[in-house]
């Protein structure tokens, strides 16, 4: 055997010692990790159903008053209607400035509603997702998980074993605390 053939196979035979000893390490200090389904998390969560109810409520009373400005205003030009043969020009000019002005404010009040109904749904969703990941967190811990992953529809994971699949039970216990936490 000559030294170079020697050489080799000793530097070989120390990357295969060293390969195999990182393997062992890596698997002796394995973390526990685990997934959820992260819409199933939260669109079954009593929180999120409770929470979506009660904005519900709000959204619809907001549109209940745009929807009662948008009446008032269609009698109005439908009475403007009805009357313009009787008006002279004076008369139709004020009332059209008048309808005209009804209009800008209706549609800016509309305007309105709708950017404090998206700001109000998007602060009740971010106020649902911080109880749901403080539960998640405590959750985790509490099982001796190192890490939780959460799976989006845009593929931020691919592939999980069913059985690291905590969906169902941290949704139970999230319910259950919820259940026995609510204001």
């Amino acid at each position: 055997m000559n030294k170079n053939t020697l050489v080799f196979r000793i530097v070989m035979g120390a990357i295969t010692t060293m390969l195999v000893a990182s393997v062992i390490f890596l698997f002796l200090d394995a973390k526990k990790v685990v997934y959820v389904t992260s819409y199933k998390l939260v669109e079954g969560y009593t929180g999120t159903i409770e929470a979506r109810r009660e904005f519900e409520k709000k959204r619809d009373a907001m549109m209940g008053n745009v929807d009662s400005l948008k009446i008032a205003f269609e009698q109005a030009r439908l009475a403007y209607m009805q009357s313009v043969q009787k008006l002279n020009a004076e008369q139709r000019m004020e009332k059209e400035q008048r309808l005209v002005q009804q209009q800008t404010q209706l549609a800016q009040y509309s305007q309105a509603v709708d950017q404090k109904i998206r700001e109000e749904d998007s602060e009740m969703m971010q106020e649902v997702l911080n109880q749901i990941n403080s539960f998640v967190e405590d959750y985790a811990v509490s099982n001796g998980y190192d890490i939780v992953l959460g799976t989006t529809s845009s593929g931020s994971l691919l592939y999980g074993k069913k059985s690291m699949d905590i969906t169902d039970p941290l949704l139970e216990a999230l319910n259950n605390y919820y259940s026995g936490h609510k204001k």
